[in-house]
């Protein structure tokens, strides 16, 4: 929600909400939020020291919506604001340290993955490699099976005796 502070009434303008869009496009919206938020402030500012000054009248309205604003702001001097504070800080730093190592551990599971499987392509090419060596070629092996047919044929054919 944003306030719109007209002199004599603060409305509230209610915004979408835009829960999709980038990181940057987050914090640029924050960070325009913020400085509509300082503006918003430089006036209600302005107003008060004019009204202290005498120049403005005194709008009743107005300082009593001013008044819910600043009742509704928390005591941080009450140690246990601190407390709230301190719980909130380390619960936020749990999650950060726990999306870490989760992170970390998905990424050593990937590399452990990695490893094994070129640990095993690189057996399969070995044995690829070994077998196509020991395995004769089929070049190789017509070669030999003529030979070894013309041997036959030449050892059944009866010899001639001089």
């Amino acid at each position: 929600m944003r306030f719109k502070k007209d002199l004599t009434e603060i409305e509230i303008v209610d915004i979408k909400d835009q829960t999709s869009g980038t990181l940057s496009q987050r914090i640029t919206d924050k960070l325009s939020g913020l400085k509509g938020l300082a503006v918003q402030l430089y006036d209600i500012q302005k107003y008060l020291s004019e009204v202290s000054a005498g120049t403005l009248p005194i709008n009743h309205n107005v300082i009593y919506l001013l008044q819910d604003i600043l009742n509704l702001l928390p005591d941080i001097t009450s140690p246990e604001f601190a407390r709230c504070a301190v719980v909130q800080t380390n619960d936020l730093m749990l999650m950060i340290y726990l999306g870490s190592l989760l992170r970390s551990v998905v990424a050593l599971h990937n590399l452990i993955s990695n490893k094994l499987s070129l640990r095993d392509q690189e057996r399969e090419d070995k044995a690829e490699s070994s077998a196509s060596k020991a395995a004769p070629k089929k070049d190789d092996l017509a070669e030999k099976k003529a030979s070894d047919e013309s041997k036959e044929k030449s050892s059944k054919m009866p010899r001639k005796e001089a």
